[in-house]
């Protein structure tokens, strides 16, 4: 992540969620071209796989979020609260068409929140 796009993503108040990421994408220009370039390399990445094929990627810091909400704009502003430790964004490639697009967070163990510090 480029050093003035990481200082922006670094001043988003905690909790940090889809929707305060979602407002910066919209008001700085450098975000919303790194998120817009993420989604398009995930997009390349995905189109050199066989069809009915899965890519992981592991990130942090706000580069899935990012990524999800230039693929997503229509939904991801709504997912609430980023993705925590051990917890992702499923996306889905129809052609060169992102359709679909969903957070994995962490199931609740034995009555207990797995929430930890975003």
């Amino acid at each position: 992540m480029p050093a003035d796009v990481g200082r922006q993503v670094e001043s988003v108040v905690s909790p940090a969620s889809f929707q305060k990421y979602w407002k910066l994408v919209q008001r700085e220009r450098a975000v919303r071209e790194f998120a817009e370039g993420q989604a398009s390399l995930w997009r390349r990445l995905l189109s050199d796989l066989p069809d009915g094929s899965r890519l992981l990627m592991i990130s942090h810091g706000g580069i899935i979020e990012l990524g999800s909400l230039a693929a997503r704009p229509q939904e991801a502003p709504t997912w609430g609260l980023a993705v925590a430790p051990l917890e992702g964004v499923r996306l889905s490639l129809q052609g060169l068409r992102w359709v679909e697009g969903a957070v994995l967070r962490l199931p609740e163990l034995n009555g207990e929140k797995t929430d930890h510090p975003r």
